[in-house]
């Protein structure tokens, strides 16, 4: 039986977690325990209010868009069709996550403060997108594209669960994992240091019986309508999933351990200096030794 990541602390007796039940969380909320232990416990365990709850008109952008891709991906329509019917399917999205931030206690900043003229920009925006991306080079060398339902890893405690992006086969029944970005900043020091990407490996290969030719992040800037596709140059071996099961064991330990403890481990302001800079969390943090 699995509990959802905000509802943690209620199976939790004397400092222990409970054995019957595993603790469900995504992917992204996994990878956050590992940069910062202690945002991850503020966020989901403790639930200490933030300094403010604000979140901005382009974050909601790159969730509407990711949204609006999945489903434009698995149209049964040519490619015309599917540009068609991007804006009328991300304007949908956008309004749905811009409300839900709002229900949330969320204020939404807007740039430039028109909201109007911001939705036109992002739905101008967000077509051109999709029509670039449908008409890469990386899209239309596919055969089949696979981006549905979710994808599920356990280990002692916690069950992992997340959405790829895209799987994209080949006629020969190989593939590639490819993850879409549209943040302005985007940081990737090696397979080896990003749990999602390994989990999205690692889950694929569980499914289709076979390693991934190699991951891909195709990332649309929406500053300059362009589009970049990169590819890690690492190779994907069975030695890749042997590192994200021994990761995954010595995550599943160390949150087990923080949670009894009550102690987390802070996130290194050396290394990807943006997690403290854009934190909502540091006041409750600057209280933390």
């Amino acid at each position: 039986m699995s509990i959802e990541a905000e509802e943690k602390i209620n199976f939790i007796k004397d400092g222990q977690l409970s054995e019957n039940k595993k603790i469900k969380m995504s992917a992204s909320q996994a990878s956050l325990f590992n940069e910062c232990g202690l945002l991850w416990s503020f966020k989901y365990l403790t639930k200490i209010k933030p300094d403010k709850l604000v979140t901005y008109d382009a974050t909601i952008y790159g969730s509407a868009l990711h949204s609006t891709l999945e489903e434009v991906l698995l149209l049964e329509a040519s490619t015309e069709e599917k540009i068609e019917v991007a804006s009328s399917i991300f304007l949908r999205e956008f309004k749905k996550h811009f409300n839900k931030s709002k229900e949330d206690g969320f204020h939404v900043i807007i740039a430039g403060g028109d909201l109007k003229k911001a939705i036109q920009n992002h739905i101008y925006s967000a077509k051109l997108g999709v029509q670039k991306i449908l008409n890469s080079d990386l899209i239309k060398g596919y055969d089949k594209l696979i981006c549905e339902g979710e994808f599920n890893y356990s280990s002692e405690h916690f069950e992992i669960v997340a959405k790829i992006d895209l799987v994209g086969m080949y006629a020969d029944e190989t593939y590639d994992v490819v993850d879409f970005k549209t943040g302005k900043h985007f940081h990737f020091k090696g397979i080896k240091d990003e749990l999602q990407a390994l989990f999205y490996i690692m889950v694929c290969y569980d499914r289709f019986k076979i390693l991934p030719n190699t991951f891909k992040f195709l990332k649309y800037d929406k500053a300059n309508f362009s589009l970049k596709e990169i590819e890690i140059e690492e190779e994907i071996t069975l030695d890749t999933i042997d590192y994200f099961k021994n990761a995954t064991k010595k995550l599943d330990a160390e949150i087990t351990t923080s949670i009894e403890n009550k102690h987390f481990r802070k996130h290194d302001p050396t290394q990807k200096a943006q997690y403290c800079q854009w934190c909502a969390y540091k006041t409750a943090c600057s209280k933390v030794k």
